[in-house]
């Protein structure tokens, strides 16, 4: 009983460092999209990249039983639960709507976010830090994803020829950025790994070499579903 209840405390002081520092940076966020700092479009991109990184940053510190995944899972969960609420009209918070939506509704934080949320949520409590799998799809999520977006609107280049919304440019940053903040946080966590660096890093290169095709497509709203999924498979196939 007494190692239970350390664990639980050592949990429970890890579930609230890593939500003071992932609110921090979306409430940063926010604040400086709410003074126009930054466009609403670079917020958000900035609390899709940055949130992610902060999160995984606290991962070690969560103690190693059984339940430590469901208290880390948490934290994404409430921040979505409290996405589903303000693009339900049922809370109002304009700066929030302001820094995470296009149009300045607050319905679309019922599409992107809170795709961005679940996604998380699944990660952490299912693969959590003892698997490769949850780390490859949380980087190419946030990372890939973001950089994807950010470098492809601020930079002019060819268009891809499948989906002229999207650029060649913003494709290669997607698998770059994906490739480099995944091959970071696999040597975070390789003690809790029983795959050779080579062995990762092969993988990861894989997998983000296919992500970038599917996250290229035309899928509007699903493409972070796709992503997620095609790296689920191709993780399983590559035997993680």
């Amino acid at each position: 009983r007494f190692q239970a209840l350390c664990a639980m405390v050592a949990n429970l002081v890890a579930f609230l460092l890593t939500a003071v520092g992932s609110v921090a940076w979306l409430k940063c966020c926010e604040t400086l999209a709410d003074y126009d700092y930054l466009s609403s479009s670079v917020c958000r991109k900035f609390v899709h990249i940055g949130t992610g990184l902060i999160f995984m940053l606290f991962w070690p510190i969560f103690d190693n039983n059984e339940h430590a995944c469901y208290w880390a899972a948490a934290i994404p969960g409430l921040i979505t639960i409290r996405f589903l609420l303000i693009g339900m009209g049922v809370l109002k918070d304009e700066k929030t709507v302001k820094s995470m939506s296009r149009s300045g509704k607050a319905s679309e934080l019922l599409y992107g976010p809170l795709a961005y949320g679940i996604i998380f949520v699944l990660s952490t409590a299912v693969y959590w830090r003892t698997s490769p799998v949850g780390i490859a799809a949380l980087t190419l999520l946030c990372v890939g994803d973001g950089f994807a977006t950010l470098v492809g609107q601020h930079f002019n280049g060819p268009k891809l020829p499948h989906n002229p919304n999207k650029s060649v440019i913003g494709s290669l940053s997607f698998l770059v950025s994906s490739i480099l903040a995944g091959y970071f946080y696999l040597q975070l966590f390789i003690p809790f790994y029983t795959h050779s660096v080579a062995h990762l890093t092969r993988n990861l290169v894989i997998i983000s070499l296919v992500a970038a095709g599917v996250e290229s497509l035309p899928l509007g709203a699903w493409d972070n579903f796709a992503v997620f999924g095609t790296c689920i498979a191709i993780s399983k196939l590559l035997g993680w």
